[in-house]
């Protein structure tokens, strides 16, 4: 994306796909400090396409999600690698919250993969990079490696 020097994982509308994730509560006062974060994303009311799972209950208000809009996106490239550091957080999140079956739902219906990714794991670039479980690193590693993809050491 223009003005960043790397990649962003984004939701591409699709009226047939479906894809897990979660519905936060975001407090009134608190969406100044989400949109600054999320500053690279535009913000989706997203709140007549969500099918909320029996489990969960949704409280009032909008549901938003916020992706990258098509006129700044741009596919990773050698100097906008995409952070394994990122993709293991994301890859971490998902395991967490829809274990197993989730997390591989997320590798199949995710395109791109073709791209390359930069292995900062030692000296993590992206800024809210967590500690990865081992058997969870190498689910990553192994899905990588079953698309042809070996990231590059920085």
């Amino acid at each position: 994306m223009p003005g960043r020097d790397l990649a962003f994982l984004t939701a591409i509308p699709d009226p047939e796909g479906v894809i897990d994730g979660l519905i936060a509560a975001v407090a009134p006062e608190e969406w100044d400090t989400l949109n600054t974060r999320e500053a690279f994303y535009d913000r989706h009311d997203v709140s007549q396409a969500t099918r909320a799972s029996r489990d969960s209950a949704p409280g009032p208000g909008a549901v938003a999600l916020y992706a990258v809009p098509e006129s700044r996106s741009m596919a990773p490239h050698d100097a906008a690698p995409v952070l394994l550091s990122y993709l293991d957080v994301v890859a971490q999140g998902y395991l967490d919250v829809f274990g197993e079956s989730g997390l591989d739902r997320f590798l199949e219906t995710t395109d791109g993969w073709e791209v390359p990714f930069l292995d900062d794991r030692a000296e993590p670039l992206y800024p809210r990079a967590q500690p990865l479980a081992p058997d969870t690193r190498d689910r990553v590693d192994a899905a990588l490696a079953a698309r042809g993809r070996v990231p590059r050491r920085p």
